[in-house]
């Protein structure tokens, strides 16, 4: 495609392999190289978007080693969150070791959450708690639906807890998370590139797997 061209060109000029770079062509070639990259987040976040709108999307389930996917997602989020002086905390109960889910979109969902996670948090911390929390009725309100109510009320459910010490959501602002292309307005997210389009995929998915995703947060 284009966007193949774009990202391996640019990739093979600022390896040198043909020469060495000036500052200038160096900076350009990186800006090229980053929004060639961001280019293609967006177009995989509508096709994604589109597959599970359209009720196209099909999970490979699996039993997945609950650790093993977590580190794989903290890893990837460790150099940014370093970048930005923040610290990672993993905390996995000793209980939790298996899951059945698609491996892929479980860390596509653990990704989006966290790098949202890292994006809004000027200072402090970010962590991943996953823990087990024996069935309760109360869980079954979040589905309407009477097949995903019955399953909530034969297994317990794990959690996969993602916390910051961020920027916050106010109240009215957060019915906005979850709408395709919105993003809330603030000074900290206009530094930031972004589709707008990772939490609805994330909700979206989570319920793919018979899950929730919910939101507890305030201004500061």
């Amino acid at each position: 495609t284009p966007l193949t061209a774009i990202l391996g060109f640019s990739n093979v000029l600022l390896q040198e392999f043909f020469g060495e770079l000036n500052p200038k062509q160096r900076d350009y070639l990186e800006r090229i190289h980053e929004s060639g990259q961001h280019l293609l987040d967006l177009i995989n976040d509508i096709l994604d978007l589109s597959r599970l709108e359209a009720g196209r999307m099909e999970l490979d389930l699996q039993a997945i080693y609950i650790v093993d996917i977590c580190e794989g997602v903290m890893n990837l989020v460790q150099e940014r969150a370093t970048e930005q002086g923040l610290t990672l905390q993993l905390e996995i109960a000793p209980e939790v070791e298996w899951i059945t889910a698609d491996p892929r979109r479980l860390k596509q969902m653990l990704l989006n959450l966290l790098s949202n996670a890292v994006k809004f948090t000027p200072k402090g911390s970010v962590g991943l708690r996953v823990y087990r929390r024996s069935r309760s009725p109360e869980y079954a309100d979040c589905f309407a639906d009477r097949s995903q109510q019955a399953i909530l009320a034969i297994h317990d459910i794990i959690h996969f807890q993602v916390w910051d010490t961020g920027i916050g959501i106010h109240e009215l602002d957060q019915r906005l998370l979850f709408a395709p292309f919105s993003q809330i307005d603030n000074s900290l997210s206009r530094q930031h590139q972004g589709t707008g389009l990772g939490l609805v995929i994330t909700r979206k998915l989570a319920e793919l797997h018979g899950g929730w995703v919910t939101l507890d947060s305030h201004p500061g």
